[in-house]
């Protein structure tokens, strides 16, 4: 979520955050699992629920992305990386009755939820897997009864931790599973828990900006700052609203600057 933010202000630190990453690849067996947090040496450092998430390899790799694209780091090392990552992917499929492909057993991005079918890891093992494999494994998106796109297996859509679904248009960029994003967002939003994380604000603002819903957008981006710093004399951007953290929670922080870069002034990286 940082490196994003940072990757035109200060593109130093891009590079650092992507030869990190890149430094804490473990490839076994031509397959690559990046941990939801990882120790110095790169090994997974957490236990519970999070620790089955999986969406954070292919977030990894957009972060890549974006570095190599801005010449930060070497195309076929991110590609070596890149296929890894896809092929441990791969081993996480199950074909259904039907041949489409299911992710099952992950914590969603929505990490009150562990089950089968998260919109946002299936979207990006997806992208993984086609971008650096070449395959079209024909992936399962989870819908409601009506056929829309749902963040998960059985979302009733009354509740969230934290932002999922929304994800798909951005960081991932996959406009082709959407058909009208301020529709889509229109579906999710406001039903973020409201002592949630600070991404959840900034991403919608982030959508709404891009896709020309310039009012309401400014709205809720003030809204992704605004109550996480309140109270604190230093200004500090705490994780959730209403405390006074003595830490900076960066990624929140970097959120509201994502929202300006690639919301209102519209930037993209091809």
């Amino acid at each position: 979520w940082i490196l994003p933010a940072i990757l035109f202000i200060e593109p130093r630190g891009a590079k650092n955050i992507a030869e990190s990453r890149m430094a804490m690849a473990r490839i076994v067996d031509g397959k690559c699992r990046f941990p939801w947090e990882a120790n110095m040496l790169g090994f997974d450092a957490i236990s519970g629920p999070t620790k089955k998430a999986e969406h954070q390899s292919g977030d990894v790799m957009l972060g890549l992305e974006m570095a190599a694209a801005q010449g930060l780091v070497a195309n076929d090392q991110v590609d070596r990386i890149g296929k890894a990552v896809a092929n441990h992917y791969l081993s996480r499929i199950t074909k259904n009755e039907g041949g489409q492909s299911e992710i099952r057993g992950v914590t969603s991005v929505n990490e009150w939820v562990e089950g089968n079918n998260c919109l946002y890891t299936n979207a990006i093992a997806d992208w993984t897997i086609k971008k650096y494999l070449g395959k079209d494994v024909d992936m399962v998106y989870p819908q409601n009864s009506k056929g829309d796109l749902v963040s998960h297996d059985g979302d009733r859509q009354r509740a969230y931790q934290q932002t999922a679904a929304p994800l798909v248009l951005w960081p991932l960029e996959r406009e082709d599973l959407v058909d009208d994003p301020i529709a889509f967002l229109d579906r999710f939003e406001g039903k973020e828990t409201p002592n949630g994380p600070a991404m959840s604000a900034s991403v919608n603002a982030l959508i709404r900006a891009r896709y020309g819903n310039a009012d309401d957008a400014y709205k809720s981006w003030r809204e992704s700052w605004k109550k996480y710093i309140a109270g604190n004399p230093l200004m500090l951007f705490s994780e959730r609203p209403g405390r006074k953290d003595l830490t900076y929670f960066s990624t929140g922080a970097a959120g509201c600057l994502n929202a300006v870069i690639y919301g209102f002034l519209g930037a993209r990286i091809v």
